[in-house]
């Protein structure tokens, strides 16, 4: 199985690859998965983020952890938008996937508040 976060593959000079069959594939989007694969993803954006945190690629790490909670907080929804009823795994899976949303959450703010973004409800920097 590839992984559709991996980088393009490039040629020995360095330059990106144009070869179509190196490209990424794209993730599925949160209604084409289970909420098992759900909350899987969210845990590999969760892991991407920390890798872009720590070498100090803020705006990276805050779209992998904007994505990770977008994952998180799908609810399926018919044409009206109103959610439809659905078993997000159990118990066990929501208190799990709570557990994560609160730690890519408090990864979000520390990114955020690096990047000079906190407390922008207040106007003080």
């Amino acid at each position: 199985m590839s992984d559709p976060v991996a980088a393009p593959a490039d040629d020995v000079a360095g330059r990106k690859s144009t070869d179509s069959s190196a490209s990424i594939p794209r993730p599925k989007e949160p209604e084409e998965m289970t909420a098992e694969e759900r909350s899987a993803f969210a845990e590999k954006c969760k892991g991407i983020g920390n890798r872009g945190f720590q070498a100090g690629d803020w705006d990276y790490a805050v779209v992998a952890y904007q994505e990770g909670i977008r994952y998180l907080e799908f609810v399926a929804h018919d044409q009206q938008m109103q959610p439809l009823p659905s078993d997000h795994g159990g118990a066990q899976r929501l208190e799990k996937d709570m557990a994560l949303a609160v730690t890519i959450f408090s990864n979000l703010a520390a990114t955020m508040l690096l990047l000079g973004l906190g407390c922008w409800c207040t106007g003080w920097r």
